[in-house]
């Protein structure tokens, strides 16, 4: 009588299976956690205190009339995975290093970061570029976060010092919006309204205290004391650095605390047609623009021009589809809208506009990015770019009398 057939010899421990199983299915979820962090951080990377490190002093000073101004005569290191640049600051603030008071062309630029160029060489500056190859002096006036409101106010210090021949605006578009704020992220600043005719700054619009938040603005412990205290996982992994964000907001050594970025207020420039607040911010940013145009005038300037930074996913179709798609933006968004409502408020007050999309997106096409990936200005490549579009604007100038 033969034996019955053997059964399968059961586990003796199938609670150590049941582990090592679950520890397999964790670590490969872990893996395809930290694949999916890494690649959403390459294609739609978000701009942060983090993704900046920057080392040494504030670059920002409390201020009464402008909310904050430049800090003058400061060393800074920034460091970023793309970049690295050291810049130096003169007694007013800024990165210019010479002013000619006797030239026959006198060009002051003013703006927002674009304008202060922190992550580029001062000789790679657009505006640098366009005073060499304009022969013109040229300054720039370039303060981080500064919106139209604030820029008007500047022009007004320095207009009776420089006594500039040209004064140039370096518009980004999410200038309309932030235009009618009287804050930008958490920072108070002078805001204006538009009634009857009459541009007017609207009371207590300005910091009247100073916000301590403003003296650590961009401020983060030097690299090697940074890394000493955090461990390996810490400084290698995107989703312990993800997951620390949400943990504690408050800390600047993350790389971004949100997989979904909602849709900014300021992108809503580019629905048509334009809803109600953002008709508003352009009456007041028009007025604005006009506002400052006089004031140049009156100061001796013989030009106003107004150049176009445009925002990076406007540049080129591909750019675009991508934001359009991340944000769920249909058919009745256009990357033109902007421009399109700047060339209107130019011809109605005849104004000198400069728009350099096209140069920057045959730039982007080619394969040289003009914008960085993972910070929202331009490289080296695109201050150049837009510094030949200036020059050429600058240098059938007219004699100075």
């Amino acid at each position: 009588m033969s034996a019955p057939p053997a059964r399968p010899a059961r586990l003796r421990h199938p609670i150590f299976a049941l582990g090592a199983l679950a520890t397999f299915a964790l670590v490969v979820g872990l893996g395809l956690a930290e694949a999916l962090v890494r690649g959403y951080q390459r294609i739609w990377p978000k701009r942060d205190r983090a993704y900046i490190r920057y080392e040494g002093p504030t670059l920002a000073l409390p201020d009464t009339l402008l909310g904050w101004r430049p800090r003058p005569d400061a060393t800074v290191t920034l460091r970023s995975p793309e970049y690295q640049s050291t810049l130096h600051t003169n007694k007013f603030g800024f990165r210019w290093t010479a002013w000619d008071s006797l030239a026959a062309c006198r060009v002051v630029v003013i703006g927002d970061s674009f304008v202060a160029g922190n992550a580029v060489d001062a000789d790679s500056l657009f505006w640098a570029v366009a005073a060499r190859e304009s022969h013109c002096s040229v300054v720039g006036l370039g303060v981080e976060g500064y919106s139209t409101d604030q820029e008007l106010l500047l022009l007004r210090e320095y207009l009776p010092m420089l006594r500039p021949t040209a004064v140039v605006l370096a518009f980004y578009d999410n200038d309309i919006w932030n235009n009618r704020e009287a804050s930008w992220e958490g920072h108070r600043k002078p805001r204006f309204e538009f009634h009857n005719g009459n541009l007017t700054r609207v009371a207590g619009s300005a910091a009247l205290t100073e916000h301590p938040s403003l003296l650590t603005l961009h401020q983060v412990p030097q690299e090697s004391q940074r890394n000493s205290k955090r461990g390996w996982l810490a400084r290698h992994s995107r989703l312990s650095q993800l997951i620390a964000s949400v943990v504690s907001p408050a800390r600047l050594d993350v790389a971004s605390a949100m997989l979904v970025a909602p849709l900014r207020d300021e992108m809503r420039v580019y629905h048509t047609p334009f809803d109600p607040d953002i008709a508003e911010a352009w009456v007041v940013t028009e007025a604005l623009i006009r506002e400052m145009a006089r004031d140049a005038a009156a100061a001796g300037a013989h030009r106003f021009l107004l150049l176009h930074a445009p925002l990076r996913e406007t540049v080129t179709p591909v750019q675009w589809q991508a934001a359009a798609e991340f944000w769920r933006m249909g058919p009745d968004w256009t990357p033109r809208s902007v421009q399109a409502e700047l060339q209107r408020v130019c011809l109605a007050n005849a104004i000198a506009c400069l728009f350099p999309a096209e140069e920057l997106r045959r730039l982007q096409e080619s394969g040289t990015p003009a914008y960085f990936l993972g910070d929202p200005h331009w490289t080296n490549a695109g201050h150049r770019a837009v510094g030949r579009v200036l020059a050429s604007a600058l240098r059938p100038y007219p004699s100075a009398q």
